[in-house]
């Protein structure tokens, strides 16, 4: 049989002793696990805000519900001008122009639908062009890549983003636009231009059944002016009868009721919506007016003169139709101007 002696007081003082030890070494690990997993949190929130402060994006959280920032790298300060805590006051739409506020606010409301219903996860990114102003009262055009997600404590529904700062990129890409548009020369649209909104005009004005006339013009006299004088001058001439197109028609363009274009060569064209013939006719002896005095560029006296050809808008005619009726009656026109000299 197994004989039990019986432990005296001794004894247990000795086991207390190594428990009592054996506590604080399980205590003294646990402390130094939570030590080194402090100072690793430390160093990757030190590494993070590093790469915010110095990262030229501004990385964001926005609460979808009070329409407020609730993280903003400090980056934002050297792209808008603004600090953090003047930021985290502030709405959404006060980061916007008037303009871009309509726009961001429907992209939200459509996007956070998407996304609790389940149409979109948070996985799928959005990317808008945006004007965005700064304290100084100047703008900067940004590119804002966002993702909905939801808080993993609060499960809220909230917006990740990231603000990219393109400006110089948008300046060289509205270059390039306006390149594509405009005659290089006037800085008049060009044919492609004109005929492409010339068709939302044609196309407006035939549902509102108002006037829209179109107006075609051509130089007498330039080639004579190129052969003798050089395509330089002849450049200077175009430009002056370009302004004098536009100073003729400024009314209705700031109105955003007429589109003047160079066709190509010496070929100029107007559409003009919203217009009366009694208007149509007072502009067209003005310009007339103007062309049939001599013109002065460089100390060369020059002489030209302008046809004019024009049509309004039938409800059985294309636009193409209209800019084909308005070109026959401009060499009516010039006919008639050549018979004039040949009498003379």
């Amino acid at each position: 049989m197994v004989k039990i002696y019986p432990l005296n007081v001794m004894d247990y003082d000795w086991m207390l002793i190594v428990l009592m030890g054996f506590l604080l070494l399980v205590l003294l690990l646990v402390i130094g696990v939570l030590l080194l997993m402090l100072r690793h949190k430390q160093q990757m929130i030190a590494r993070y805000d590093l790469l915010t402060e110095t990262m030229y994006d501004i990385f964001w959280i926005m609460d979808v519900e009070t329409n407020r920032f609730v993280y903003v790298s400090p980056s934002v300060e050297r792209m808008r001008g603004y600090t953090v805590d003047e930021i985290m006051q502030q709405s959404v739409d006060a980061a916007l122009t008037e303009e871009a506020r309509l726009v961001v606010r429907k992209a939200i409301a459509e996007e956070k639908n998407k996304f609790v219903t389940g149409q979109k996860t948070e996985k799928d990114y959005e990317v808008h062009q945006l004007p965005q102003p700064c304290k100084d009262g100047s703008l900067v055009w940004t590119e804002v890549i966002t993702h909905f997600f939801n808080d993993p404590v609060t499960t809220k529904v909230l917006i990740h983003g990231v603000t990219r700062d393109i400006t110089v990129r948008h300046k060289l890409d509205e270059q390039v636009r306006f390149l594509a548009n405009h005659d290089a020369l006037t800085r008049l649209q060009n044919r492609h231009a004109f005929f492409e909104t010339g068709e939302l005009w044609f196309w407006h004005a035939k549902q509102q059944k108002t006037p829209l006339a179109y107006l075609q013009f051509d130089l007498n006299g330039f080639k004579p002016i190129n052969d003798t004088f050089g395509h330089a001058m002849g450049d200077e001439v175009l430009k002056y009868f370009a302004d004098l197109l536009e100073d003729t028609f400024k009314e209705p363009m700031q109105q955003n009721t007429a589109l003047v274009a160079r066709m190509g060569g010496d070929e100029f064209s107007v559409l003009l919506a919203q217009v009366s013939e009694e208007d149509l006719a007072e502009w067209r002896q003005k310009l007339l007016a103007k062309t049939a005095q001599p013109l002065t560029i460089k100390g060369q006296t020059l002489s030209f003169s302008t046809a004019i050809g024009q049509a309004f808008l039938d409800d059985e005619q294309t636009l193409s139709e209209l800019a084909m009726i308005a070109d026959q009656d401009l060499y009516r026109h010039k006919h008639y101007l050549k018979s004039q000299v040949a009498a003379e």
